[in-house]
């Protein structure tokens, strides 16, 4: 099986977890209740980190906290290009605490979505893609695993 196969075979919350924990580096929780998230304080010794997030049954998509005293917000990267972008973000930005972002997986990141894409992404974008169907946000999300180097394939 190719990789493209292994991921049209995921479920979307299977991919949206890879990109929830893998591009954006957040805490993850697959269920969402107050005895999880006390016993994950406990085992970490720490007050939790935002943001943070969680699997919503009832909304069935991710959920995230991103500041204290906000409700969360529901995260969908694979449909929706506002939180594709911050999926784009956060790989122009890997390391936001450190003073000097490493910049190699951005440029794997526009040349795994140029070959994701099939050509030049720039050109499409602004001349070529006036249906708004090459740059979508599951590729996005693709490119973004890839040049980061997660096996998201299975």
């Amino acid at each position: 099986m190719d990789k493209l196969t292994k991921w049209e075979i995921m479920t979307k919350r299977q991919k949206t977890e890879c990109i929830v924990q893998d591009v954006m580096g957040w805490t993850y929780f697959s269920v969402w209740d107050i005895m999880h998230t006390a016993r994950w304080a406990l085992e970490h010794n720490d007050s939790m980190t935002y943001p943070y997030a969680f699997w919503n049954n009832q909304l069935e998509g991710v959920c995230v906290f991103y500041h204290e005293d906000e409700d969360a917000l529901l995260f969908n990267p694979l449909e929706s290009m506002s939180d594709a972008w911050q999926v784009v973000r956060r790989i122009n930005n890997p390391y936001p605490d450190h003073a000097r972002p490493g910049y190699a997986e951005y440029s794997r990141f526009i040349d795994v979505l140029e070959k994701i894409i099939g050509s030049n992404m720039f050109y499409d974008l602004f001349y070529c893609d006036k249906d708004g169907d090459h740059l979508t946000p599951e590729r996005i999300c693709l490119a973004a695993l890839e040049a980061i180097g997660v096996d998201y394939y299975g």
